[in-house]
Protein backbone atom coordinates (compact mmCIF):
# COMPACT_ATOMS: atom_id res chain seq x y z
CA UNK A 1 0.00 0.00 0.00
CA UNK A 2 2.83 2.46 0.88
CA UNK A 3 4.51 1.77 -2.45
CA UNK A 4 1.27 2.33 -4.36
CA UNK A 5 0.62 5.59 -2.53
CA UNK A 6 4.17 6.78 -3.17
CA UNK A 7 3.83 6.11 -6.88
CA UNK A 8 0.49 7.87 -6.93
CA UNK A 9 1.69 10.97 -5.08
CA UNK A 10 4.63 11.30 -7.47
CA UNK A 11 2.15 11.81 -10.32
CA UNK A 12 0.76 14.99 -8.69
CA UNK A 13 3.44 17.12 -10.31
CA UNK A 14 3.13 15.45 -13.71
CA UNK A 15 -0.16 16.94 -14.77
CA UNK A 16 -0.99 16.66 -18.42
CA UNK A 17 -3.02 19.51 -19.97
CA UNK A 18 -4.94 16.97 -22.03
CA UNK A 19 -6.25 15.25 -18.90
CA UNK A 20 -9.78 13.91 -19.47
CA UNK A 21 -12.36 13.29 -16.80
CA UNK A 22 -13.98 9.89 -17.16
CA UNK A 23 -17.51 9.98 -15.74
CA UNK A 24 -19.02 6.60 -14.90
CA UNK A 25 -22.79 6.32 -14.40
CA UNK A 26 -23.95 3.46 -12.18
CA UNK A 27 -27.27 2.37 -10.71
CA UNK A 28 -26.87 4.39 -7.51
CA UNK A 29 -24.14 6.87 -8.35
CA UNK A 30 -22.10 8.84 -10.81
CA UNK A 31 -18.39 9.19 -10.26
CA UNK A 32 -15.16 10.18 -11.92
CA UNK A 33 -12.61 7.41 -12.09
CA UNK A 34 -8.84 7.56 -11.85
CA UNK A 35 -6.07 5.03 -11.41
CA UNK A 36 -2.64 5.54 -9.87
CA UNK A 37 -1.22 5.73 -13.39
CA UNK A 38 -3.25 8.88 -14.13
CA UNK A 39 -1.76 12.34 -13.83
CA UNK A 40 -3.50 14.06 -10.95
CA UNK A 41 -2.71 17.61 -9.81
CA UNK A 42 -4.58 19.19 -6.88
CA UNK A 43 -3.94 22.62 -8.40
CA UNK A 44 -6.10 21.80 -11.40
CA UNK A 45 -9.79 22.63 -11.19
CA UNK A 46 -11.57 19.29 -11.29
CA UNK A 47 -15.34 18.94 -11.71
CA UNK A 48 -17.41 18.82 -8.54
CA UNK A 49 -18.66 15.33 -7.72
CA UNK A 50 -17.79 11.86 -6.49
CA UNK A 51 -14.37 10.37 -7.28
CA UNK A 52 -12.85 6.90 -7.10
CA UNK A 53 -9.15 6.10 -7.28
CA UNK A 54 -8.18 2.54 -8.23
CA UNK A 55 -4.78 0.94 -7.79
CA UNK A 56 -5.31 -0.96 -11.03
CA UNK A 57 -7.75 -0.88 -13.92
CA UNK A 58 -8.37 -4.60 -13.39
CA UNK A 59 -9.33 -4.38 -9.70
CA UNK A 60 -13.05 -3.76 -8.95
CA UNK A 61 -12.50 -2.27 -5.49
CA UNK A 62 -11.24 1.32 -5.25
CA UNK A 63 -8.52 2.54 -2.90
CA UNK A 64 -10.29 5.83 -2.15
CA UNK A 65 -13.80 7.20 -2.64
CA UNK A 66 -14.29 10.90 -1.96
CA UNK A 67 -16.14 14.05 -3.02
CA UNK A 68 -14.73 17.23 -4.51
CA UNK A 69 -16.41 20.61 -4.13
CA UNK A 70 -14.64 23.66 -5.56
CA UNK A 71 -11.47 21.55 -5.72
CA UNK A 72 -11.63 20.74 -2.01
CA UNK A 73 -12.20 17.29 -0.52
CA UNK A 74 -15.54 17.83 1.16
CA UNK A 75 -18.08 15.31 2.43
CA UNK A 76 -18.20 11.50 2.76
CA UNK A 77 -14.92 9.62 2.47
CA UNK A 78 -14.17 5.90 2.17
CA UNK A 79 -10.75 4.29 2.18
CA UNK A 80 -9.83 0.63 1.71
CA UNK A 81 -6.63 -0.66 3.22
CA UNK A 82 -5.14 -4.00 4.09
CA UNK A 83 -7.40 -5.78 6.56
CA UNK A 84 -10.24 -3.27 6.60
CA UNK A 85 -11.74 0.02 5.54
CA UNK A 86 -12.45 3.48 6.97
CA UNK A 87 -15.56 5.69 6.82
CA UNK A 88 -15.49 9.39 7.62
CA UNK A 89 -16.06 12.94 6.41
CA UNK A 90 -13.74 15.73 5.32
CA UNK A 91 -14.57 19.42 5.50
CA UNK A 92 -13.13 21.83 2.92
CA UNK A 93 -9.75 20.12 2.65
CA UNK A 94 -7.88 22.15 0.03
CA UNK A 95 -4.66 20.20 0.69
CA UNK A 96 -6.14 16.79 -0.11
CA UNK A 97 -4.47 15.51 3.03
CA UNK A 98 -5.63 11.91 2.54
CA UNK A 99 -3.01 11.66 -0.23
CA UNK A 100 0.01 13.61 0.98
CA UNK A 101 -0.54 13.77 4.76
CA UNK A 102 -2.83 10.88 5.81
CA UNK A 103 -2.08 11.43 9.51
CA UNK A 104 -3.22 15.05 9.38
CA UNK A 105 -6.59 15.34 11.18
CA UNK A 106 -7.10 19.07 10.54
CA UNK A 107 -9.90 18.58 8.03
CA UNK A 108 -11.46 15.43 9.46
CA UNK A 109 -14.88 16.04 10.98
CA UNK A 110 -17.46 14.03 12.90
CA UNK A 111 -17.21 10.28 13.40
CA UNK A 112 -14.46 8.26 11.71
CA UNK A 113 -14.71 4.48 11.91
CA UNK A 114 -12.17 1.83 10.98
CA UNK A 115 -13.74 -1.58 10.42
CA UNK A 116 -11.55 -4.68 10.43
CA UNK A 117 -12.92 -7.06 7.83
CA UNK A 118 -10.64 -9.88 8.96
CA UNK A 119 -10.99 -9.61 12.77
CA UNK A 120 -14.58 -8.34 12.90
CA UNK A 121 -14.16 -5.29 15.14
CA UNK A 122 -14.39 -1.53 14.68
CA UNK A 123 -12.84 1.55 16.30
CA UNK A 124 -14.19 5.10 16.32
CA UNK A 125 -12.53 8.50 16.48
CA UNK A 126 -14.56 11.69 16.99
CA UNK A 127 -13.13 14.87 15.47
CA UNK A 128 -14.33 18.48 15.40
CA UNK A 129 -17.89 19.05 14.22
CA UNK A 130 -18.67 22.04 11.93
CA UNK A 131 -22.11 22.94 13.30
CA UNK A 132 -24.37 25.21 11.29
CA UNK A 133 -26.14 28.29 12.66
CA UNK A 134 -28.82 26.04 14.21
CA UNK A 135 -26.20 24.00 16.07
CA UNK A 136 -26.65 20.94 13.82
CA UNK A 137 -24.39 18.88 11.60
CA UNK A 138 -25.38 15.95 9.39
CA UNK A 139 -22.78 13.36 8.43
CA UNK A 140 -23.33 10.63 5.85
CA UNK A 141 -21.43 7.53 4.80
CA UNK A 142 -21.86 5.70 1.50
CA UNK A 143 -21.08 2.16 0.45
CA UNK A 144 -18.61 1.77 -2.46
CA UNK A 145 -21.55 1.27 -4.85
CA UNK A 146 -23.03 4.65 -3.92
CA UNK A 147 -25.83 3.36 -1.68
CA UNK A 148 -26.38 5.19 1.59
CA UNK A 149 -24.67 3.38 4.51
CA UNK A 150 -25.21 5.69 7.49
CA UNK A 151 -26.70 9.07 8.32
CA UNK A 152 -26.26 10.79 11.68
CA UNK A 153 -27.33 14.17 13.00
CA UNK A 154 -25.12 15.87 15.59
CA UNK A 155 -26.54 18.51 17.91
CA UNK A 156 -24.17 20.93 19.58
CA UNK A 157 -25.76 20.52 23.01
CA UNK A 158 -26.45 16.75 23.05
CA UNK A 159 -24.17 14.99 20.56
CA UNK A 160 -25.66 12.50 18.08
CA UNK A 161 -29.44 12.78 18.35
CA UNK A 162 -30.42 10.64 15.35
CA UNK A 163 -28.60 7.80 13.62
CA UNK A 164 -29.69 5.47 10.82
CA UNK A 165 -27.86 2.56 9.17
CA UNK A 166 -28.72 0.80 5.91
CA UNK A 167 -28.06 -2.79 4.84
CA UNK A 168 -25.65 -3.22 1.94
CA UNK A 169 -27.41 -6.20 0.34
CA UNK A 170 -31.03 -5.03 0.59
CA UNK A 171 -30.71 -1.26 0.72
CA UNK A 172 -33.24 -1.29 3.58
CA UNK A 173 -32.85 0.38 6.98
CA UNK A 174 -31.05 -1.99 9.37
CA UNK A 175 -30.96 0.21 12.47
CA UNK A 176 -32.46 3.50 13.58
CA UNK A 177 -32.01 5.32 16.88
CA UNK A 178 -33.08 8.62 18.44
CA UNK A 179 -31.41 10.08 21.51
CA UNK A 180 -32.88 12.98 23.44
CA UNK A 181 -32.14 14.34 26.89
CA UNK A 182 -34.97 12.48 28.64
CA UNK A 183 -35.77 9.62 26.29
CA UNK A 184 -34.32 7.45 23.54
CA UNK A 185 -35.37 4.58 21.31
CA UNK A 186 -33.66 2.14 18.98
CA UNK A 187 -35.04 -0.22 16.34
CA UNK A 188 -33.03 -2.92 14.57
CA UNK A 189 -34.14 -4.87 11.52
CA UNK A 190 -33.06 -8.12 9.89
CA UNK A 191 -34.21 -8.93 6.35
CA UNK A 192 -36.80 -6.13 6.57
CA UNK A 193 -38.25 -7.63 9.77
CA UNK A 194 -38.19 -5.97 13.20
CA UNK A 195 -35.47 -7.70 15.22
CA UNK A 196 -34.86 -5.62 18.34
CA UNK A 197 -36.49 -2.68 20.18
CA UNK A 198 -35.07 -0.60 23.04
CA UNK A 199 -36.94 2.25 24.75
CA UNK A 200 -35.60 4.44 27.57
CA UNK A 201 -37.43 7.19 29.42
CA UNK A 202 -37.81 8.58 32.94
CA UNK A 203 -36.00 5.84 34.82
CA UNK A 204 -37.44 2.94 32.75
CA UNK A 205 -35.75 0.86 30.08
CA UNK A 206 -37.60 -1.67 27.91
CA UNK A 207 -35.85 -4.12 25.58
CA UNK A 208 -37.64 -6.54 23.26
CA UNK A 209 -35.40 -9.04 21.48
CA UNK A 210 -37.32 -10.91 18.79
CA UNK A 211 -34.36 -13.13 17.89
CA UNK A 212 -32.66 -13.74 21.23
CA UNK A 213 -29.23 -15.38 20.89
CA UNK A 214 -29.32 -16.74 24.46
CA UNK A 215 -32.85 -18.19 24.35
CA UNK A 216 -34.88 -20.21 21.87
CA UNK A 217 -37.39 -17.46 21.11
CA UNK A 218 -37.97 -13.78 21.88
CA UNK A 219 -37.39 -12.08 25.23
CA UNK A 220 -38.43 -8.94 27.11
CA UNK A 221 -36.25 -7.09 29.62
CA UNK A 222 -37.59 -4.28 31.81
CA UNK A 223 -35.14 -2.27 33.90
CA UNK A 224 -36.10 0.32 36.51
CA UNK A 225 -33.58 2.93 37.66
CA UNK A 226 -33.36 5.32 40.55
CA UNK A 227 -34.29 8.68 39.05
CA UNK A 228 -33.48 9.43 35.42
CA UNK A 229 -29.86 8.25 35.45
CA UNK A 230 -29.77 5.21 33.17
CA UNK A 231 -25.98 4.88 33.33
CA UNK A 232 -25.99 3.34 36.83
CA UNK A 233 -27.03 -0.32 37.44
CA UNK A 234 -30.84 -0.82 37.49
CA UNK A 235 -32.44 -1.30 40.89
CA UNK A 236 -35.10 -3.64 39.49
CA UNK A 237 -34.94 -5.98 36.49
CA UNK A 238 -37.60 -8.27 35.03
CA UNK A 239 -36.71 -10.70 32.23
CA UNK A 240 -39.25 -12.80 30.34
CA UNK A 241 -38.01 -15.47 27.96
CA UNK A 242 -40.80 -16.49 25.58
CA UNK A 243 -39.32 -19.86 24.78
CA UNK A 244 -40.79 -23.29 25.44
CA UNK A 245 -39.66 -23.11 29.06
CA UNK A 246 -41.06 -19.64 29.67
CA UNK A 247 -38.07 -18.57 31.76
CA UNK A 248 -38.60 -15.69 34.20
CA UNK A 249 -36.01 -13.64 36.08
CA UNK A 250 -36.65 -10.85 38.57
CA UNK A 251 -34.08 -8.82 40.52
CA UNK A 252 -34.74 -6.09 43.04
CA UNK A 253 -31.39 -4.78 44.25
CA UNK A 254 -32.95 -2.33 46.66
CA UNK A 255 -35.01 -4.95 48.53
CA UNK A 256 -32.57 -7.78 47.75
CA UNK A 257 -35.22 -10.03 46.25
CA UNK A 258 -34.29 -12.35 43.37
CA UNK A 259 -36.50 -14.81 41.47
CA UNK A 260 -35.43 -17.29 38.81
CA UNK A 261 -37.37 -20.03 37.08
CA UNK A 262 -35.57 -23.37 36.77
CA UNK A 263 -35.68 -26.08 34.13
CA UNK A 264 -38.77 -27.63 35.74
CA UNK A 265 -40.71 -24.38 35.42
CA UNK A 266 -40.66 -23.74 39.18
CA UNK A 267 -39.45 -20.43 40.63
CA UNK A 268 -36.59 -20.12 43.11
CA UNK A 269 -36.92 -17.05 45.36
CA UNK A 270 -33.91 -15.59 47.16
CA UNK A 271 -34.50 -12.85 49.71
CA UNK A 272 -33.09 -11.24 52.88
CA UNK A 273 -34.87 -11.18 56.19
CA UNK A 274 -35.00 -8.11 58.43
CA UNK A 275 -31.97 -9.48 60.23
CA UNK A 276 -30.02 -9.71 56.99
CA UNK A 277 -30.11 -13.49 56.66
CA UNK A 278 -30.38 -14.85 53.11
CA UNK A 279 -33.18 -17.37 52.58
CA UNK A 280 -34.39 -19.45 49.65
CA UNK A 281 -37.82 -20.69 48.78
CA UNK A 282 -39.09 -22.70 45.82
CA UNK A 283 -42.50 -21.92 44.34
CA UNK A 284 -43.88 -24.92 42.50
CA UNK A 285 -45.81 -24.00 39.39
CA UNK A 286 -48.31 -26.50 38.00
Amino acid sequence: MKLILSLFILTLTNYCSAQSFDLVKGEHEEYYVFSVSDSFDINVEYPNGRYKIFSSDSLPRPMFVFYLSENMVNGPYLEFKKGGYTYGNYYNDSTWSFLNAPNDTTFKVGTWRFISSSLGYSTDEIYQVPFDTDGLFTETWYFPNGQLARKAIHQKADGIIKETYWDYDTGEVSRHSVNARNHSHEFRYSHDTLDFVALKSTGIELQIDYDCRFCSDSSIVINAYSGDDLSSPPITTLTLDYSTTGRIQFRDLKKQVFMNSNKDGNILVQYKTKRGKVKFKTLKIN
